[in-house]
């Protein structure tokens, strides 16, 4: 196993990690509106972003919306939470008042909804995945699989805590993390359990899945590689903060930012740092990489565009002081531009120009 070390330090960003970790777990207990972090996925030449208001989906290039699947015509629906997740003829979002619902990706008519039977009034952390056929939704400290057709629950595990993250999916194995500190690689068949492992942290982000290991961000300010096929470590790379986001894994390296503001890149197979650079804020979401481009965007609302080989910076910026205060999703790379969803304001999503940071358009458009 390889180690390599890095300083901790107290800073004003643990702070600020600390505010945010508080607010997520406080809207997590609460009976009110839930704090909703908007979330978006590129699916088909259109962006599907899932928010408070609605899901929509918008066209990539000119920002035009196609269609629209709204949150006030359906009182049982709390608010729409997370990234929406795409499956052949599928797409699912979800609530926090645990409820899932899928839609036809081409014209966003419900299709089936899936309600949990347990206190359908608690608000509950919400993730989803899906692949071969089924939709995984982790709701609370249950992960249940569903049939992509028609939503039937094919089987359920229980978790020791919640589920922050959604799971990592291949055909025949799930990889479910854990806010317990656990990950769990079930049959995704039968969500028999094939292996269990722990860790030093909670792990409160997808893992990302490549070839035969897994990269685990956790909470105890590390990145793991693990085996698998039984859950042992390849490597682990020590970090200065806190790891929340899922890796990006390229051929040989990989990509990741901590709560601390540090954007790291490293060796894929041996886990050794090749750069890292600084950001102005926590990195929560995936970085974006696009050609020689890596984008980062931090909780207190810049975007960052570094060399994707040296870790140069090659521009950054303020997104929007008044409509974008905090930006905490994954920003999404695509057709030269830049997509980034915003935590509150007047807009849900900005597309950038990715050479030089210029906005190209916002959803939804100013009107008169």
């Amino acid at each position: 196993m390889i180690t390599t070390r890095a300083k901790h330090r107290f800073s004003k960003v643990r702070l600020r990690v600390i505010a945010l970790l508080a607010t997520v777990l406080l809207a997590g207990c609460s009976p009110a509106t839930p704090t909703v972090w908007p979330a978006a996925t590129l699916h088909d030449g259109k962006i599907l972003i899932a928010s408070s208001q609605a899901v929509f989906a918008i066209d990539a290039t000119s920002g035009a919306q196609v269609w629209r699947f709204p949150l006030e015509s359906n009182s049982d629906l709390q608010a729409f939470e997370t990234a929406p997740a795409v499956n052949a003829n599928r797409i699912t979002v979800a609530s926090g008042k645990k409820l899932v619902v899928a839609l036809d990706p081409a014209t966003g008519v419900e299709a089936w909804r899936y309600t949990d039977p347990n206190q359908l009034t608690k608000i509950a952390s919400v993730s989803l995945s899906a692949a071969d056929g089924r939709s995984y939704a982790a709701i609370g400290n249950t992960l249940r699989a569903l049939d992509n057709q028609n939503g039937t629950v094919l089987w359920q595990f229980t978790g020791g805590d919640e589920f922050w993250g959604a799971p990592a999916t291949s055909n025949a194995t799930i990889y479910v993390p854990n806010m317990d500190h656990k990950l769990s690689a079930l049959d995704a068949e039968t969500g028999a359990p094939r292996w269990e492992r722990s860790f030093p942290g909670a792990l409160a982000a997808t893992p990302a899945l490549a070839d035969a290991a897994l990269y685990v961000g956790t909470l105890s300010r590390s990145l793991y590689a693990v085996n698998t096929s039984n859950g042992e470590d390849i490597w682990v790379h020590e970090t200065q903060g806190f790891v929340w986001g899922t890796p990006l894994v390229t051929a040989d390296r990989i990509y990741f930012g901590d709560l601390d503001g540090v954007v790291y890149c490293v060796n894929r197979s041996s886990g050794s740092e090749i750069w890292r650079a600084t950001s102005s804020g926590s990195v929560r979401g995936t970085p974006a990489l696009d050609g020689d481009k890596l984008f980062v965007v931090t909780d207190n609302g810049f975007v960052h565009a570094f060399n994707a080989g040296s870790g140069t910076p090659a521009w950054q910026l303020e997104l929007d002081p008044k409509n974008a205060e905090r930006l905490l999703d994954s920003p999404i790379a695509a057709n030269g531009l830049l997509y980034i969803s915003a935590y509150n304001g007047e807009h849900l999503l900005y597309a950038l120009l990715q050479d030089s940071g210029t906005t190209s358009w916002f959803f939804p458009p100013v009107t008169e």
